[in-house]
C-alpha cells in the first residue's frame, strides 16, 4: 500500500492477514516511519510544523538571508518532535506485534531498510539525487534512523539492512528510498539469508524459496 507505515501494517496483520502457526512475518520498516508522515494523523509533517517556522521557510525561499539563518537554527528543533514521535510509535507497534506473533507461534523479524542517507559514500549521481529533496527531509530521516539503528540492537527480532548498498558497484536508488530491480534483489537476498541464519525457515521452505 502506498505510504504504508508500520503502525497500519500491524493493524492489517491482526485484522486481515490472520497468520497461522509456523508462518513467518517480515516487517521491512524505516522509510515511511521516519517522521515525514505524522504517525498519528497520517498527514505530511510539513503541514503540521509550527506556523512561524513555515513563514520563515517561505521567506527563506524568497532569499531573505536573516530568515534563512534563523531557519537553519530552528528547523531541526521543530522537526525533532516528529522524529521522536514516529520512532516511539513505531517501536511500540513492533513490540506489540512481536508479542502477538510470539503468542501465536509465528516467526517475525523487523528489518530496518536502507536509504540514500545511510550510504557511507555516494556517487556523483547519488549526491545530485539527494539534493532533490529538502534539508528538512534529511534531518527527519537522519534523526529517526539514529534511534532505529540503536533500537534494533536491543531486540532479538531486529536487524539493520542499512549497510547493504555501501559496496554496490552502481547506484540502485531511484529516489531517497525506492530502489531499482537490482536493489530489490539485494534486499531479498539479505532477508532470505537472515531468515536462514535465524532458522525461521526449514529445509522444505528453503527449497521452495530457492526454486
Amino acid at each position: 500500500a502506498s505510504g504504508a507505515t508500520t503502525i497500519d501494517r500491524t493493524q492489517m496483520l491482526k485484522e486481515i492477514v490472520n497468520p497461522q502457526r509456523g508462518d513467518v512475518i517480515v516487517f521491512y520498516f524505516g522509510g515511511a516511519d521516519a517522521g515525514w508522515i505524522d504517525s498519528r494523523s497520517g498527514r505530511p509533517s510539513q503541514e503540521l510544523i509550527w506556523l512561524p517556522l513555515r513563514l520563515l521557510r517561505a521567506l527563506s525561499e524568497l532569499r531573505v538571508q536573516i530568515a534563512r539563518w534563523v531557519l537553519i537554527e530552528l528547523s531541526p528543533l521543530g522537526l525533532r518532535k516528529f522524529s521522536r514521535q514516529a520512532v516511539a510509535d513505531t517501536v511500540e507497534a513492533l513490540n506489540e506485534v512481536y508479542e502477538y506473533c510470539f503468542g501465536n507461534d509465528v516467526g517475525m523479524i523487523a528489518v530496518l531498510s536502507p536509504n540514500i542517507y545511510t550510504l557511507r559514500t555516494k556517487t556523483e549521481y547519488e549526491n545530485k539525487l539527494e539534493k532533490r529533496f529538502s534539508r528538512d527531509m534529511r534531518t527527519l530521516i537522519s534523526q529517526s534512523y539514529q534511534q532505529y539503528e540503536a533500537w534494533v540492537k536491543t531486540v532479538s527480532y531486529g536487524v539493520s539492512a542499512t549497510h547493504i548498498f555501501n559496496n554496490a558497484p552502481s547506484s540502485v536508488f531511484l529516489d531517497w528510498a525506492h530502489v531499482n530491480a537490482r536493489g530489490n534483489e539485494l534486499i531479498a537476498e539479505f532477508i532470505f539469508e537472515e531468515l536462514k541464519r535465524r532458522e525461521l525457515i526449514g529445509d522444505e521452505q528453503k527449497r521452495g524459496l530457492v526454486r
